[in-house]
């Protein structure tokens, strides 16, 4: 007869011998508690239909979703968590992970910019992981973290960038796939299919659409216990899925316009998303036969190394630290914080008179405010002023940076709005400027124009992308200097771009005095970062 001492441990005991999970929950809650403010945090909406905002807007975020899927991977990963060496711990890491954690969660408090507090919650769980179990715990967390992360608003100025090349992309998938069944017309954003009209919008460009099929996607590898490498395969293919899928959208309302799910953007997120992780989910199966290794662990099943028959349970008094420093830092939530906020060097547009030696304003134009996005301004003129038979578009805009929902620095400044295809894009030196400006051969059909364009007082992409992250422009005792834009538009005739390029330069002479006047005086620029 075999001793019970002698009987092989089953998995079930080996579960119930693991460390207790209410430690971790409870010190979670603790930081949740503190960081509460964040779930307040809802992005930039531009329309009143929350399910349309969540599928299309890049700028809107729902942190409860995503602390919610976050609560599910880390239930679901409680006993690898538990059962994580406390003997292969990362000290040294998790302390400068605490320390920025800390430092971005005052700062936060400080400036009343919620999006930081995803920024600090994200550090702090991380330290807490590395302080507990070394970077083998940082792995079981990764995931988690990164649904988190998820949650919090991306720089506009980037995402201007991006939206530019999906829209453009996702109108080159709608020429190809369209053009075997009709003439399919293409001038910049606009597209034309039989004897219809349609615009490529931001909303149009998939990017919000993929963002959310990638966070599905990881709901869904979490859910099925999918491993380190076929989760991160699954996140490259929900990218180009959501790519797809969203040109197929696009067609399918350029083949049916007048069907009413192509007037319902809701429907059509929900159905954009459906399918795409039904897509993912199908890729994967097929994957399992034939790319993904076998036996590769799951995210959330413990090491081999760490597990309680080797006697690596958490010491219950390794969560003193992280349960002390979360308590802190709750505390800290409750101090009421009313830092003031710095009062930008702005432009002055009124200085630009309406008469700039001989040239004269005839008429005002409005913005393309369909063609903009969310590109926003908070001052900005657009004027066309004639000379005999020259005229030009004269466009001014200024914004400052401690607004962080919008950014000026975006490619559509550039054009004159939907329908004007950029031909051509050069960087050359003017007499008596300072700077590089940019020459822009743009065509709206039959039209041609001939464009300067240039912004002052602009980083590189990085650097302003680095700038909103820390929310730089916004400490105590900064002047934020505006960033401007202007662009100068006249007509190519007869295709005389000599001549196009002569009236350009003769305006940009006259108005080089008055525009110094209406710019941010240089002595009351700041540093850069």
């Amino acid at each position: 007869m075999t001793t019970p001492e002698s009987l092989p441990t089953s998995p079930v005991s080996r579960s119930d011998s693991s460390p207790p999970a209410w430690p971790l929950f409870a010190w979670i809650g603790l930081l949740v508690l503190a960081h509460r403010a964040a779930l307040g945090l809802h992005g930039v909406r531009t329309t009143s239909d929350p399910i349309e905002s969540f599928f299309f807007e890049a700028g809107a975020t729902v942190p409860i979703l995503h602390y919610l899927v976050f609560a599910f991977v880390v239930w679901s990963r409680r006993h690898a968590l538990a059962c994580t060496s406390a003997r292969n711990t990362a000290p040294v890491a998790a302390a400068l992970c605490a320390v920025l954690g800390t430092g971005v969660f005052i700062w936060a408090q400080l400036s009343g910019q919620l999006d930081l507090l995803i920024d600090s919650i994200t550090l702090l769980l991380a330290a807490g992981g590395l302080w507990r179990g070394g970077w083998r715990q940082l792995g079981q967390l990764a995931l988690p973290l990164f649904v988190l992360w998820l949650a919090r608003p991306w720089p506009p100025m980037l995402i201007h960038q991006i939206h530019e090349w999906l829209q453009s992309l996702t109108s080159d998938i709608a020429v190809l796939l369209l053009s075997p069944f009709g003439d399919v017309g293409r001038s910049g954003h606009l597209l034309s299919f039989r004897g219809q009209l349609f615009q490529v919008i931001e909303g149009c460009s998939g990017l919000r659409s993929t963002w959310t099929l990638v966070f599905g996607t990881l709901f869904y590898a979490e859910l099925f216990s999918r491993s380190r490498r076929q989760t991160l395969g699954l996140i490259v293919l929900a990218v180009l899925l959501g790519i797809a899928v969203n040109g197929l959208r696009v067609i399918s309302i350029m083949v049916f316009p007048g069907n009413d799910v192509s007037a319902d953007h809701s429907i059509q997120g929900l159905i954009m998303i459906s399918l795409g992780i039904v897509l993912v989910a199908t890729l994967d199966s097929l994957g399992d036969r034939w790319l993904w290794p076998r036996g590769d662990r799951s995210w959330r099943q413990p090491d081999p190394d760490s597990s309680t028959s080797k006697g690596a349970s958490l010491e219950e008094g390794r969560w003193r630290v992280p349960a002390t420093l979360a308590g802190g830092l709750l505390l800290i939530s409750f101090v009421p914080f009313d830092l003031p906020r710095p009062e930008p060097v702005a432009w002055q547009l009124h200085e630009i008179p309406r008469e700039l030696d001989g040239w004269v304003q005839r008429r005002t134009h409005d913005l393309d405010f369909q063609h903009l996005g969310s590109v926003d301004f908070r001052d900005k003129l657009y004027r066309e002023y004639g000379r005999g038979d020259d005229r030009v578009l004269l466009f001014v805009a200024a914004d400052d940076r401690t607004r962080r929902d919008q950014s000026v620095l975006s490619p559509k400044t550039r054009s004159e709005g939907s329908g004007w295809q950029i031909e051509d894009v050069a960087s050359i030196r003017l007499p008596n400027m300072d700077r590089r400006v940019e020459r822009i051969m743009q065509r709206r059909g039959s039209e041609r124009a001939l464009s300067i364009h240039f912004r002052q007082g602009e980083l590189d992409l990085a650097r302003e992308s680095l700038r909103w992250l820390l929310a730089y422009d916004l400490l105590p005792g900064r002047r934020p200097v505006e960033i401007g834009v202007v662009r100068i538009t006249t007509p190519i005739l007869d295709g005389d771009i000599v001549r196009a390029q002569a009236i350009l330069l003769d305006f940009l002479d006259a108005l080089r005095i008055d525009l110094a006047r209406a710019a941010p005086s240089a002595t009351n620029a700041e540093d850069a970062l």
